[in-house]
């Protein structure tokens, strides 16, 4: 049975899911965003779906930082991902600059 690959720069963002057909991991990050992957049988093979705070946040915003990552994250999920391909959007995530900094002009 495959599993969902680890991350290890990653591992202490990440928590259980609570899905109840497929394994889930979400992943949490200090900037407010996160995902949620999961893999097995009514799944497009590995697939993440975004995470976003709930900050009232502007659609706009979250639009904008995702188009950087190169990615269908703000439509859709992303599925039949590789693992460096889910290791490059969890990375590129994380890094994404909260909707708090933006506001405050930092």
């Amino acid at each position: 049975m495959e599993t969902i690959p680890t991350i290890d720069d990653l591992e202490i963002y990440k928590m259980s899911g609570e899905h109840p057909v497929n394994q889930q991991v979400v992943y949490r990050f200090d900037n407010g965003f996160g995902a949620s992957v999961i893999l097995g049988k009514f799944t497009y093979g590995l697939e993440m779906m975004l995470l976003t705070p709930n900050t009232g946040m502007d659609d706009k915003y979250v639009k904008e930082q995702l188009l950087e990552l190169e990615s269908d994250l703000y439509y859709d999920v992303v599925g039949h991902m590789s693992e460096p391909r889910m290791e490059f959007l969890l990375k590129g995530i994380k890094a994404l600059k909260s909707y708090r900094e933006v506001e405050d002009g930092e």
